[in-house]
């Protein structure tokens, strides 16, 4: 997994870009558990199941949103490969994605499937495994402009798996591919339905890291760095012709997992990132007719990026009209930077920035933490 990312800010006449979502820290992940991916919730939000990366043990953690691990399920004839994603069927049972290909070289890409672990007593459950190859893929690896093949994303719907690239094409062109496939055991192809240009500028932000389907399976969203994109008002399976919204997301981390808590509410992972101290949490967020338990501060419009930073900082302004200065202190309580709003997007540099974590203030008042590698 990349540990470094870089965020752009970017305009689609095609698509339709909302408001800036707050994202709310619900607690940490244990230790044992900072390299989550995938996340699912069958209780609406009071408990969550979730996953390792790579090269972890083939086991699911329930837990709570205090951070406690409740019951621990393994999967007794699995290997963890490199899982990247969870989802659920109508009956409960639970798919999980082992279908990580940062090489894009993978030809033992598999699917495991097992009965909802909620309404067994068993701590160990055997699953039924979905072997599968992509359908316009012939060479292991592909050439750079064809690496298309990795996936942390997929959603089941109508008896059938829907699978979403992470795209790690070289040069970067932005496209997710969805695939489709029969969610039955055996070998299968999954084939190329359609993509979707998710966005041209740093693939960091624009790969598709996690999927998930509304209650009523009448709304999906895919997750990236910093934003979802949320699709709805589509025919049967055919997600990319319906109404698209790109909600850019108030924190910026290697987010991993989402899912729906609600029809409109989200909880959102994203992974440890040990060199600077942050990540590793279980967030909460939601579209904004349903925000009202969240505060609508001005703060929450203003984004910072790259976080990490190495040469400067950009300090976005989102549809804030008032008057104010931009505070950065190091950890020492040592002023590094002050200076007053002029635009709505600043850039300052930081080369001569020692590495460490510094604290971010707006008109006096934290608005967040910026790494410097």
């Amino acid at each position: 997994m990349n540990k470094y990312f870089v965020f752009f800010l970017l305009f689609f006449s095609h698509k339709i870009f909302s408001q800036t979502l707050p994202v709310q820290n619900i607690c940490a992940f244990p230790t044992y558990l900072q390299e989550t991916s995938g996340i699912f919730s069958a209780d609406s939000g009071q408990t969550v199941w979730t996953h390792t990366d790579s090269g972890g043990e083939p086991k699911l953690y329930k837990m709570d949103t205090l951070g406690n691990v409740l019951r621990t399920i393994f999967v007794k004839n699995a290997s963890n490969i490199d899982w990247e994603d969870l989802t659920t069927d109508n009956a409960g049972n639970v798919y999980i994605g082992d279908f990580g290909n940062n090489a894009n070289n993978r030809q033992d890409l598999k699917i495991y499937k097992i009965a909802n672990p909620d309404a067994s007593s068993s701590d160990t459950l055997k699953a039924e495994i979905i072997r599968f190859s992509y359908s316009n893929q012939t060479q292991f690896p592909p050439i750079n402009a064809d690496k298309n093949f990795d996936a942390e994303a997929f959603v089941w719907l109508n008896d059938s798996l829907h699978i979403f690239s992470k795209n790690q094409t070289n040069p970067f062109n932005g496209y997710t591919q969805h695939f489709i496939l029969p969610a039955d055991t055996g070998l299968q192809i999954a084939q190329l339905r359609d993509s979707f240009l998710m966005g041209t500028s740093s693939m960091y932000s624009f790969w598709v890291t996690s999927a998930a389907m509304s209650p009523l399976r009448d709304k999906l969203v895919l997750l990236t760095s910093d934003r979802i994109a949320l699709f709805s008002a589509f025919s049967g399976s055919n997600f990319f012709e319906g109404t698209v919204q790109i909600f850019p997301l108030s924190e910026f981390s290697q987010k991993e997992g989402i899912c729906f808590v609600g029809d409109s509410t989200f909880y959102i992972s994203d992974e440890y990132f040990p060199t600077f101290s942050f990540g590793g949490n279980l967030y909460k967020t939601a579209l904004p007719s349903a925000n009202t338990s969240f505060s609508d501060n001005l703060e929450k419009n203003i984004m910072l990026y790259p976080n990490p930073t190495e040469n400067e900082l950009h300090i976005y302004f989102n549809n804030i009209d008032e008057q104010g200065s931009i505070s950065v202190f190091s950890m020492q309580g040592n002023i590094m930077l002050e200076m007053d709003k002029t635009t709505d997007d600043m850039i300052t540099s930081t080369l001569s920035w020692k590495k460490g974590v510094y604290i971010v203030c707006w008109n006096g008042k934290m608005i967040g933490k910026i790494a410097k590698k």
